[in-house]
């Protein structure tokens, strides 16, 4: 989480294996529309920032933190599913996600580690 004068103005969260995490298939449908990709992406991430800590770095750098810790953790890949028009595409991409596949107006963006 990242905090501005203690108050939260961001966090991310992440389970390390999409494919086993029966919670996020409960909890979000499109999650099964892309499991045929989770072997190469095991991890499934999502983020928020307040709009007054948007482009000031700290998603970056809580991504930066998250793949850090993947990696310790021996997991090979991340991924997000967002919506094909959203503005967090670029946000994405800037940070060397790519886009895995497209289903429709979601897309599986995703990055090796």
């Amino acid at each position: 989480m990242a905090t501005d004068n203690e108050n939260p103005i961001g966090y991310i969260c992440c389970s390390p294996n999409t494919i086993n995490d029966k919670e996020l298939f409960e909890l979000s449908a499109p999650i099964g529309m892309f499991k045929e990709f989770y072997h190469h992406f095991p991890a499934h991430l999502h983020i928020n920032c307040l709009p007054l800590a948007q482009g000031k770095g700290v998603g970056t750098q809580l991504l930066e933190a998250l793949c850090k810790d993947l990696i310790r953790a021996k997991i090979c890949g991340v991924h997000l599913i967002t919506g094909s028009n959203e503005r967090n595409v670029s946000f994405y991409t800037k940070n060397n996600f790519s886009l895995i596949h497209k289903i429709n107006n979601l897309v599986m963006l995703g990055k090796n580690l």
